[in-house]
């Protein structure tokens, strides 16, 4: 594909659903759900990648002993609009306070996107939090929105959505979690998380819709940056 006009960083915590998210939305833009099988670009410790002709190198195996994947690298996943009315893009990028990575380490990594063929066209942040895990700490509660004040242009940090993952509602509001302005959904897409076969198309179909009418169009769709138009 050509580079794509809209780029959006999907930014949270270690383990509280980056990578799932972005393969709901494969699901969404490669014609999913199917009666065969989860379109997989980003695989876990239950499904294995099927999709994307390139093997992204950002995702490893956890140490011995442990249980799952964890992201290591920023990557763009990008996809097509129907139609060619514009080409999303969306960067998976290493967890906020994981064990695997020091601080330092993930901060260098998502600066990458900054300098990137890409980063002209990064309109702005997709926060994706677990809000079953909000509220325990209030450091880790802002962990996101102070990396995003702090390492990221002001209109990146701005243009902020949230992702309630793993949820179809929450008490957590996005001032909890350091983003007053922002927009959020909640979204049930526990369906990766269960090993292959069982996942439940209800919940994905619920999911598809919200990704289509709440968080595509208009939301993503009319991010502007300073000294663009909004792409449609």
């Amino acid at each position: 594909m050509d580079k794509p006009n809209k780029v959006f960083l999907v930014l949270g915590r270690y383990g509280e659903g980056k990578s799932t998210f972005i393969n709901t939305l494969c699901n969404f833009f490669d014609g999913g759900p199917c009666d065969t099988e989860l379109k997989v670009a980003i695989p876990n410790e239950h499904l294995v990648q099927n999709r994307m002709i390139e093997v992204k190198p950002s995702e490893v195996a956890l140490p011995l002993g442990e249980r799952g994947r964890t992201t290591k690298q920023c990557a763009l996943y990008q996809f097509r609009v129907p139609l060619g009315e514009c080409d999303f893009a969306f960067v998976d990028t290493p967890g906020l306070g994981s064990s695997h990575m020091t601080e330092e380490e993930v901060k260098m990594e998502i600066r990458k996107c900054l300098t990137s063929t890409y980063a002209s066209n990064i309109h702005g942040v997709i926060v994706v939090i677990n809000p079953t895990l909000v509220g325990q700490d209030s450091q880790k509660d802002m962990l996101c929105a102070k990396f995003a004040k702090e390492n990221l242009p002001s209109f990146i940090a701005n243009n902020t959505f949230v992702v309630f993952s793993n949820a179809l509602d929450s008490n957590v509001g996005v001032a909890d979690i350091g983003f007053p302005s922002s927009q959020s959904v909640c979204m049930n897409n526990k369906f990766f998380s269960n090993p292959a076969g069982s996942y439940d198309t209800n919940a994905m179909v619920s999911a598809f819709e919200i990704i289509g009418a709440q968080i595509l169009w208009p939301t993503l769709a009319e991010m502007t940056i300073p000294g663009h138009l909004s792409q449609q």
